[in-house]
């Protein structure tokens, strides 16, 4: 967000006021708070009523039974302000709906209650132990990369090509279509599903993909090409979306310098473990066999402290908020695939093409909405975004990889001649339409 930009959302936080005035049985009504309230505290809500010109009732009902009114009728008889203590269970952007005559007259107001500066504090400590994480991890990786192929994928960028398109032009397009199905009144949540889907690659595309035994040169070449696009491709996407889709008060800006960050974190450690397999092939063959385990440690520490670093989002989490990224994901993986098959690609890199495009870089996207948005309008926003995280890309992801690996234990287990075969596989890429040698 630009400075003055940020200025204002400031300003407009300072006085509080909930929405525009609204008329009501001839009646102007106005709310008003002390500022954002946090979850579990009590905190003042000023109804203001002028140029009432009759005796009339009001009634007052939130959207949601977790935020709790001292009062809920209104009775006026000439102008007043009459302030109502609330308390909201959990963060949310609760609505109050205020009505008068039967319930025929109705308007309803925003009333946004944060999160507690210990959840806060929590899932910054989870970010930034994973992010020490990932970076040991991207290190291992490096080690299992093969420069030569690397370099060509980077020579003739076919297949990396390919996925940019995947990622930057349907998986955005995407976004956009199943938000406006699923969360056509949330314009938080549909921001938060929009970044979702025109963010870069991340290294968790890059671990899967080896899980998967895909082509992880092609996908680390990838997740790099793609990073670099992302100060251009993101930063459109972002621009066209809240400039001619959504109308909303809020304009969201990029953190380039995380974007800068996140790119370095993900070259260096490659680098260095690429120049240690380089230097010394001993010491790199050994931490080449410990890359998978390590792999699957580290996806399922940040699945299982991630759900539980975010658990207050479990509260107020709808379907909505599953369904729609579950979709934005799997299709992510089916446009892959269907992308490389038309291109003839082998399976390994269908699997790489597959996976990149399919898992963004959660991390990007969380901070863009941080950068952006307080709590709860961010909270709101990243609904989708841990919804993702759940749906798309953590556990289904984990019962999919144990499924595949039973079978194809259960298939050796029962053809005796696989044991006794023992075959090296070398992907040599040749403009991109790789082809196989077997030893």
């Amino acid at each position: 967000m630009s400075p003055c930009g940020m200025i204002v959302l400031l300003l407009a936080l300072s006085l509080a006021k909930i929405a525009n005035g609204r008329n009501l049985c001839d009646t102007d009504v106005e709310v008003f708070t002390d500022g954002i309230a946090v979850e579990g505290e009590a905190f003042n809500v000023t109804f203001a009523f002028t140029n009432v010109t009759k005796e009339n009732t009001f009634k007052l009902t939130p959207s949601w039974d977790k935020l709790r009114l001292s009062q809920d009728k209104l009775e006026l008889v000439n102008n007043v302000n009459i302030t109502i203590t609330m308390t909201g269970t959990y963060f949310y952007l609760y609505q109050v709906r205020v009505s008068c005559g039967n319930m025929e007259h109705f308007a309803d107001f925003d009333i946004p209650v944060g999160r507690t500066v210990i959840d806060n504090l929590l899932a910054n400590i989870f970010q930034k132990v994973m992010f020490a994480a990932v970076i040991f991890t991207m290190f291992l990786l490096g080690c299992e990369l093969n420069f030569e192929i690397v370099k060509s994928y980077m020579s003739r960028p076919l297949a990396p090509a390919a996925g940019l398109v995947c990622q930057y032009v349907c998986m955005p397009a995407m976004a956009y279509v199943l938000g406006y199905i699923f969360m056509r009144d949330n314009v938080y949540a549909r921001y938060g599903l929009f970044i979702i889907g025109c963010s870069p690659g991340g290294s968790f595309s890059n671990f899967w993909t080896a899980m998967w035994n895909g082509d992880v040169n092609l996908s680390v070449t990838m997740t790099f090409c793609s990073s670099v696009a992302s100060f251009a491709c993101t930063t459109f996407w972002i621009w066209l979306f809240g400039t001619f889709v959504l109308v909303s008060d809020t304009s969201i800006g990029l953190p380039y310098l995380q974007l800068f960050l996140s790119l370095l974190s993900f070259v260096l450690p490659i680098f260095l473990g690429m120049l240690i397999t380089y230097k010394k092939p001993t010491l790199g063959a050994k931490l080449t066999k410990i890359c998978r385990p390590m792999f699957m440690v580290l996806i399922v520490i940040y699945t299982t402290l991630g759900i539980y670093a975010n658990r207050f989002f479990i509260f107020v989490i709808s379907w909505q908020h599953f369904v729609a990224p579950a979709c934005l994901g799997f299709s992510g993986y089916i446009i892959g695939i269907i992308c490389a098959s038309i291109l003839c690609l082998t399976r390994d890199q269908k699997v790489a093409i597959s996976i990149e495009t399919a898992i963004q870089n959660v991390n990007i996207a969380v901070a863009i909405l941080q950068f952006n948005l307080v709590s709860p309008y961010g909270d709101m926003a990243l609904l989708p975004v841990i919804g993702y995280l759940i749906s798309a890309t953590g556990p289904p992801q984990l019962i999919l990889l144990a499924i595949w690996k039973l079978t194809n234990f259960i298939k050796r287990d029962r053809n005796p001649t696989n044991k006794e075969t023992i075959q090296t596989i070398q992907t040599i890429p040749m403009d991109n339409n790789a082809f196989t040698k077997e030893h």
